[in-house]
């Protein structure tokens, strides 16, 4: 309908305003479409409510019964192409669909939708054509992980202009190694990116020195799990221009040991970071004294230290520890520690933390 598509227009221009869905649920209710005006509503206000609001309760009830009955309706306009959904705010958000797919039918998602997240299969044949979309711009979050994608075939998308509006890419599990993240720190269309996951692309030591190049000042969240980093690769990460703005960084299992904790906390460029993940990187005693007792991380309200070989000494610097003051989540499981140390950690963080003793002292 003409009238559908003009609502969704506006709502796609305006994402981040409630207004036009509720005037939208509005002129639904009014054409008999009373379960999806109903439907807007509740969500919306489930969006607006603070977490501990009683009425959540009823609402999500209600948001869970509407959805069981209509969603499958309400998204059958698009057609079976799409395999995985999710609404947000009342309209459809999300869909995971094959790349091609979305070439040949992508138009649909913002003429009978409202999406802003997609994320593509088998995409690697298909990225210059998916650069080429008319309706590409419309996103404000893709994800191409999983795809086997190599450097090559990356770049043609990075020099699409319609990528100017991107605000999070996932482009882990990938084959992209230094080259790839070379021609992403190249790229002159990322401006608005804020989060970017880059998990497992086969980075290696020096391989973030890419990193060094990039104006990415918009950038809040970065993801770079599993990547063999090591301290060289931490100490390029670190200089990079954007890591002072970081809120969100995950590291785990990058090698980084006591030497790396020491390249990330003594210059004073992670100073706003709020959620850090350090987990599986063989970080012993010196590395966690050296967490404990910097003030570059006093910011942090989440701090993941899982599976790691931090004992006594470390334990007890943590549980000491006057920077770490404003931590509301502790990860020390799958580390050597003692029923003493854990002790301690309880009495100084209580529920805050999450810990277990090792296999050898049960």
């Amino acid at each position: 309908m003409p009238d559908e598509i003009a609502f969704l227009r506006t709502i796609l221009e305006q994402p981040d305003d409630d207004a036009p869905r509720l005037v939208f649920a509005d002129w639904l209710e009014e054409h008999g479409e009373t379960a999806r005006a109903e439907f807007i509503r509740v969500q919306v206000e489930l969006f607006r409510l603070p977490k501990n609001s009683p009425r959540r309760l009823e609402l999500s009830a209600r948001e869970r019964e509407l959805l069981d009955r209509h969603q499958r309706g309400w998204i059958a306009a698009l057609g079976d192409w799409v395999r995985e959904w999710d609404f947000a705010r009342g309209l459809l958000e999300y869909v995971r669909v094959q790349a091609v797919d979305f070439i040949r039918h992508g138009h649909l998602l913002f003429e009978k939708a409202a999406v802003r997240k997609v994320r593509l299969n088998e995409a690697t044949r298909f990225l210059a054509d998916v650069a080429e979309s008319p309706v590409l711009h419309h996103l404000r979050w893709l994800d191409l992980s999983y795809n086997g994608i190599t450097a090559d075939r990356l770049s043609p998308l990075l020099e699409s202009h319609s990528l100017a509006s991107l605000e999070y890419l996932d482009i882990g599990m990938n084959r992209l190694g230094q080259e790839g993240l070379a021609a992403l720190a190249a790229s002159k269309r990322l401006d608005k990116l804020q989060a970017l996951r880059l998990h497992r692309i086969g980075l290696r030591d020096s391989g973030t020195v890419h990193l060094l190049s990039t104006n990415w000042q918009s950038l809040r969240e970065l993801d770079l799990e599993n990547n063999n980093l090591g301290a060289t690769g931490i100490s390029a990460l670190v200089d990079a221009p954007f890591a002072p703005n970081l809120r969100r960084l995950i590291l785990r299992a990058n090698r980084i040991a006591g030497a790396g904790v020491r390249a990330l906390v003594t210059p004073a460029r992670l100073i706003h970071l709020t959620f850090l993940d350090l987990s599986l990187n063989q970080i012993d005693d010196d590395g966690a004294v050296a967490i404990a007792n910097s003030a570059t991380l006093s910011a942090l309200e989440e701090l993941n230290l899982s599976a790691n070989l931090i004992g006594r000494r470390g334990a007890r610097a943590l549980a000491a520890s006057r920077r770490l003051a404003d931590l509301r989540r502790l990860n020390l499981s799958g580390n050597r520690l003692s029923r003493e140390e854990i002790k301690e950690l309880k009495h100084r963080f209580g529920e805050r933390v999450q810990c277990s003793m090792a296999p050898q002292m049960v």
